[in-house]
């Protein structure tokens, strides 16, 4: 009975043996779990970071474009204002000129009118 005693112990410590060594490894696993854990924090920080400042790039580059567009669309309309008002210049300039040559018609008209009525006034004496 003491030979199954001192078996039934030395199982024992060979079991308490065994546990603490699982314990340890175990520790040992928590430890590398905790490590691979605060690696893949930082590389997903590091990630996190990394899209932000290509979100606030196309951010930044949308916001040109958009300035961009903006300017050509100003520049445009602002051709497009000087072509009319230049198209408004020629009417204008077009009109004034017809209205010349309407008064220096009238004018001829006018004076050849006066001069038949003095040829044919003239003719009657």
């Amino acid at each position: 009975m003491l030979k199954e005693m001192q078996m039934c112990a030395s199982s024992a410590i060979a079991l308490e043996q065994q546990m603490q060594q699982a314990a340890y490894e175990s520790r040992i696993g928590d430890i590398y779990l905790a490590k691979q854990l605060v690696d893949l924090s930082a590389s997903l920080d590091a990630m996190v970071q990394s899209v932000r400042a290509d979100v606030e790039t196309e951010r930044d580059e949308s916001q040109f474009a958009r300035e961009v567009l903006l300017e050509e669309t100003l520049a445009r309309y602002a051709e497009q204002t000087a072509d009319t008002a230049r198209a408004h210049e020629v009417e204008t300039h077009r009109r004034e000129l017809e209205h010349a040559a309407e008064k220096a018609h009238a004018r001829e008209s006018k004076a050849r009118t006066q001069s038949t009525l003095k040829t044919l006034c003239t003719a009657q004496d």
